[in-house]
């Protein structure tokens, strides 16, 4: 008899409020902090600016994570937090 366990671990849903600074130049490499609620420590986060590819955020505290942007072609760029 074989008996396999496993466990895996459930983090509460994270959530950004707030981000600082609003802006930075088309060339990139601004720090965005991004504040919120329960960024978990020990999952890899991204932030996703526009279209362009995820840039991986760096776990400050639970309430807070930062990214680096990436450079822009001149237009505005949304953004998002995602696991």
């Amino acid at each position: 008899i074989v008996i396999l366990t496993t466990s895996f671990l459930v983090y509460p849903s994270f959530c950004p409020e707030n981000f600082h600074p609003k802006s930075g130049p088309v060339y990139g490499g601004t720090l965005i902090t991004i504040f919120g609620q329960a960024f978990p420590k020990h999952v890899s986060l991204f932030c996703k600016f526009g279209s362009n590819s995820l840039v991986k955020a760096t776990y400050v505290v639970s309430k807070e994570i930062s990214c680096v942007t990436p450079t822009s072609n001149h237009e505005p760029l949304n953004f998002l937090v995602k696991e």
